[in-house]
């Protein structure tokens, strides 16, 4: 939770409650909110993040909108806090919920006519009925203990309770870069709006709130270039930056799942992946310091910085035994996806497995020996394993 946005979070928080940001800041405040959407919009559009893109939006469009709410009249201004105190969390919940999809696509043009109906409805609740429209928006049904401690009103601070515990339950289900900002970007906006309208807060943390999703949006995009999405092991591209920042001795090694062909022709693409998932995860735990990569398809890599490869080759024979010894268990067609509460009796019908792997590996002593080369003499050695026998450890030997 206190990756890079949360961090961002925890210190806005500090230096605004510190009374330092105004110092840090002086005479730029006012451009924050600025630079928080040119940027945003810039990532929206280039990467097509329509949820970062429509998020961006409706928080901008807030803060314009309580910024010049004051000619308009009290009235006014409380209709469009305790409005936003809604729209806001429930918007940024609706959102995190979606999944991608471009802006000008068909769901793109429903979500701007969501918006726009939304606005419309709040216009006729202004202009028609404004008396008991903030008589709703700021009713009180709840005890006075719950919510006398904030100026946001019963029901705002419902919608935010329900908005938070959604997107942090999702979130405890499956951790992603994109559900930690929009966790974030709920709790700026509670503190943009917990002390009522007309105070710099809501200049400070509704741009905030922008810049925790432009974070976590930039992070999912690093996510996808540089980790597998089946395995959530770093990718081939990961593997060359590692090797370019190494400078001293390290041993590469070359891993394949022996007879992967088969598994697919006999069982499926389905029993494949996973397949590659139960080595990956072996793999994440190989010892020595080694680092584990997908190379593509069934091959994997694992980097050994600073170790000889006599002696990597001890942590190799490890992992290799230990997949080996590893039983996998296919699925039978009435196998629960998820684990029930109250164990079931096995299913006859599901099938375990044999699963081995071919191991190369070379070790860079000559520093001027490019990555590419290593990677080649583990290729080779890799490739001697499997002439061998396969299930085996094979070193790179002139």
């Amino acid at each position: 939770m206190l990756a890079l946005d949360g961090l961002v979070f925890v210190t806005v928080v500090a230096l605004v409650y510190l009374e330092i940001w105004q110092q840090l800041l002086a005479g730029m405040s006012e451009f924050f909110g600025i630079a928080v959407l040119v940027v945003g919009l810039l990532v929206s559009w280039r990467f097509r993040r329509s949820r970062l893109f429509f998020a961006l939006v409706l928080l901008a469009l807030s803060e314009r909108a309580l910024m010049f709410s004051a000619p308009l009249g009290r009235t006014y201004q409380e209709f469009l806090f305790h409005a936003l105190t809604i729209v806001i969390p429930a918007n940024l919940l609706w959102l995190s919920l979606m999944e991608e999809r471009g802006v000008l696509s068909r769901a793109g043009a429903f979500r701007i006519g969501i918006f726009l109906t939304q606005g419309a409805v709040g216009l006729v609740g202004l202009t028609k009925f404004p008396e008991a429209t903030l008589r709703v928006l700021d009713f009180d049904f709840l005890p006075q203990s719950l919510h006398q401690w904030t100026e946001i009103s019963s029901l705002g601070l419902s919608v935010f309770f329900v908005s938070v515990a959604t997107v942090g339950f999702r979130l405890a289900k499956q951790p992603n870069a994109t559900g930690r900002g929009f966790f974030w970007a709920v709790f700026a906006v509670f503190l943009a709006f917990h002390r009522g309208f007309g105070n710099e807060w809501l200049s400070i943390f509704l741009p905030t709130a922008g810049l925790l999703l432009v974070i976590s949006a930039v992070e999912a995009i690093y996510y996808m270039a540089f980790r597998d999405a089946l395995t959530g092991l770093p990718t081939r591209r990961g593997l060359g930056d590692a090797m370019l920042r190494l400078t001293g001795r390290y041993t590469v090694a070359m891993v394949d799942v022996d007879h992967f062909k088969k598994f697919n022709d006999q069982h499926g693409h389905e029993i494949g992946d996973q397949v590659l998932k139960m080595v990956a995860s072996t793999m994440e735990r190989v010892s020595g310091g080694g680092e584990a990569f997908r190379y593509g398809g069934e091959e994997f890599t694992i980097l050994f910085p600073g170790l000889r490869a006599i002696d990597a080759k001890v942590h190799l024979e490890k992992l290799r035994e230990k997949i080996s010894h590893t039983p996998f268990v296919m699925r039978g067609p009435n196998r629960p996806k998820l684990k029930p509460e109250t164990p079931i009796e096995s299913d006859p019908r599901g099938k375990s497995l044999s699963v081995t792997v071919s191991i190369g590996a070379a070790e860079r002593v000559d520093r001027r020996a490019a990555p590419s080369e290593i990677l080649q003499r583990a290729d080779q050695a890799l490739y001697r394993a499997k002439q061998a026998g396969r299930n085996q450890v094979r070193l790179f030997d002139r």
